[in-house]
């Protein structure tokens, strides 16, 4: 099985359970559509033939992805863990800082046209 995108769970599914996943680069599988699919035209099972015509055709230079170590499955556990945690938590509101009485922003001093030496 050929595709775009090697990681994520689907693909360490997919090797957990002995099927071959080959990793191929996008701007490659465009190219290759770009010289198949005269029209032009872009659509997912026309995108999944061109993959499939790819690796077909180009096996022999490919490689196959493999398995994480069980340290590297128990780092990307942790790291989508936290990563689901983050986007659950809710959102602090930012809250502007208070200026000190009498300042304003911009400048801090007034110059007039007579004080400025040339």
């Amino acid at each position: 099985m050929a595709i775009e995108r090697p990681d994520g769970r689907l693909v360490d599914l997919l090797l957990e359970t002995g099927h071959p996943v080959v990793p191929v680069r996008s701007n490659a599988i465009k190219a290759w559509r770009d010289a198949e699919i005269l029209s032009g035209a872009k659509s997912d099972p026309g995108d999944a033939m061109v993959i499939a015509a790819y690796l077909r055709l180009r096996h022999n230079k490919l490689s196959a992805a493999r398995p994480f170590s069980p340290q590297t499955k128990a780092l990307r556990t942790v790291v989508r863990t936290r990563d689901d945690v983050v986007r659950l938590r809710p959102a602090s509101p930012v809250k502007p800082r208070a200026r000190p009485a009498g300042t304003r922003s911009g400048a801090t001093r007034e110059s007039s046209p007579s004080s400025t030496t040339i």
